[in-house]
């Protein structure tokens, strides 16, 4: 599935705006999350009904492969479902909170806070090889 088509689309309470980021796995978009947006179906799409965002987040989708049996995909959904309950209760300054999660139409998605600057990647495409000490920065900062 192209992360392009879910743009403007509605997930749980989460209105997707903007692509921010893409994987292996799925696609990163930038959201407005509000308390009272619920998604209605037309004609096989998700419009959001107009509502002042409570805040912008980031939802992450895992994008299902078109290759899996449909067995296969619920044994995924269920796997996921068990899998991040645990870790949607954590909370450490060095990991990034889960606010809620779900899955629509068989598109699991976690909605986490949107913390906005560049990333790791950015900064060594800009900057090639770090200083010593600046990469002992980051790694202490991944580390901890």
């Amino acid at each position: 599935m192209d992360a392009e088509v879910l743009r403007g689309k509605v997930l749980g309470t989460c209105n997707l705006l903007d692509v921010i980021g893409l994987g292996t796995m799925g696609a990163v978009y930038l959201a407005n999350e509000s308390a009272s947006l619920s998604p209605v179906r037309q004609a096989e799409k998700y419009l959001a009904i107009q509502s002042q965002p409570v805040r912008q987040v980031a939802v992450k989708v895992l994008l299902r492969a078109a290759s899996l049996e449909l067995l296969q995909q619920i044994e995924f959904l269920e796997k996921f479902n068990k899998e991040i309950t645990p870790v949607s209760s954590l909370e450490h300054p060095h990991i990034v909170s889960v606010y809620s999660y779900g899955d629509v139409d068989g598109l699991a998605y976690l909605v986490m806070p949107y913390i906005a600057g560049e990333t790791l990647e950015d900064v060594l495409t800009r900057e090639g090889a770090l200083p010593l000490p600046k990469a002992a920065s980051y790694l202490e900062q991944i580390a901890a």
